[in-house]
């Protein structure tokens, strides 16, 4: 019994270690047309809350971001 089970438990973890085929990451990537923007909230505001940056979100959809 117990080299059953310990043959089972080599076996769940040879399955779980296989190798997953990926995509590979092409020119149509949605990196290449990503606008990633951070706003640093202690730098970017006088009180340095999420609240006083929450009021810059107008601003900010204005420039595009």
């Amino acid at each position: 019994m117990k080299r059953i089970v310990c043959f089972l438990a080599v076996l769940a973890i040879a399955v779980s270690c296989g190798k997953k085929a990926d995509a590979p990451l092409t020119a149509e990537d949605w990196t290449e047309d990503a606008v990633i923007y951070e706003l640093n909230v202690r730098q970017a505001t006088s009180d340095g809350t999420f609240a006083a940056a929450e009021a810059k979100l107008p601003e900010l959809k204005e420039l595009g971001v």
